[in-house]
């Protein structure tokens, strides 16, 4: 399997892509783009029970239907460049998992797949690889102990392995998908971020990415960075400055504004450039559409209910683009974290409903 980029499937992609980059940048409220990145949940069912999970029983609605999901692939597939595994949950814990790769490569459709790590094996990693562009091991510690008290249900030693082996096997194919490491941040991991990089830089990653914790478990309020700002700002310093020194890429979120001399960008700058409305497709494993995967993100519609193709240009997708940069976006829209990643600016004005949204 691969995918040559001068076949007429890809250039189909790149076609769309092009389009879908021209909407976002004119603010166009109608898009005859279809969605570049593909994201679907095919089960939400997780072998972890992590407390700062969006749920809280680890499971909502359990698998997405095998026939849901070639509907959507026959729908979006054709010009999305890559689909996401899943939302929340594990997707290894998909029924038909090994039936994705395939369906993918049909369509000439790169996978970016996001697992705890848990159940890789040499059997699925081979299935992924070659229609693989990255894979994210959601990687919350540097220790075992601070591993497996934020990743309850985990293994350390059996994930470092997984992932030694997935990245041998990597190696000796003529595919090269990039290994990120995926830590999300709170206090009790921060400090051992600069020892995360090391690990990376032990286990041969290609890129660790960092993002804070937005908090959906009230119990983990105390955990949140909001009230560790100086302290994150030092960590993230730190780690940024190793991962430079050995080679290895870093998408962290920017450090937080302390005065008016460290920052660099005027509060809600950042909405001009949000990629999700133009350019990104959510679907939840009960059909919801969403424009994005902020928590307070409003549903769109349902795939049980119309083809996504008509919920991608209806009444809310029009409004919200619409309303993005006017002074009354959506409440999902003003208090979003997630756009100020691509901000061209080492430090960030949050707002405190960005991390604590209630």
């Amino acid at each position: 399997m691969s995918f040559p980029e001068n076949s007429k499937k890809w250039n189909k992609k790149i076609e769309n892509e092009k389009k879908a980059l021209n909407f976002r940048k004119t603010f166009n409220t109608i898009n005859s783009a279809m969605p570049v990145r593909v994201n679907i949940g095919t089960t939400d069912v997780c072998n972890l029970r992590c407390p700062m999970c969006i749920f809280p029983d680890h499971s909502e609605h359990g698998e997405m239907p095998f026939e849901t999901f070639m509907e959507l692939g026959r729908e979006l597939f054709p010009l999305a460049k890559e689909y996401h595994t899943t939302l929340f949950g594990e997707p290894l814990l998909t029924s038909y998992f090994k039936e994705i790769p395939k369906i993918l490569n049909s369509y000439q459709t790169k996978m970016s797949f996001v697992t705890n790590g848990m159940l890789l094996n040499q059997k699925s990693s081979k299935l992924v690889i070659p229609v693989l562009r990255d894979i994210k091991f959601s990687f919350d510690g540097a220790t075992k102990r601070t591993f497996e008290k934020i990743r309850p249900n985990s293994n350390f030693e059996l994930i470092l392995k997984n992932i030694k082996e997935f990245i041998e096997l990597r190696n000796s194919t003529q595919y090269r998908p990039t290994v990120t490491l995926l830590t999300t941040l709170m206090y009790d991991n921060i400090k051992e971020l600069p020892d995360i990089i090391n690990l990376a830089y032990k286990l041969g990653i290609d890129r660790v990415k960092a993002c804070f914790m937005v908090l959906t478990n009230p119990a983990l309020k105390m955990q949140s960075l909001w009230f560790y700002k100086e302290l994150t700002n030092e960590y993230l310093d730190k780690a940024e400055k190793l991962a430079t020194s050995y080679g290895i890429k870093t998408k962290f979120y920017k450090k937080f504004k302390l005065n008016e001399s460290s920052a660099n960008n005027k509060k809600g700058t950042w909405n001009i450039d949000c990629r999700f409305l133009w350019e990104e497709a959510w679907v939840k494993v009960n059909g919801d559409i969403l424009p994005c995967c902020n928590i307070e993100t409003p549903v769109a519609g349902n795939v049980y209910k119309i083809p996504f193709s008509v919920a991608w240009n209806n009444d809310i997708y029009q409004n919200m683009r619409q309303r993005l940069n006017s002074e009354n976006p959506y409440e999902c829209c003003k208090h979003c974290i997630l756009p100020n990643e691509d901000v061209k600016t080492d430090y960030y004005d949050y707002d405190y409903k960005s991390l604590i949204p209630k």
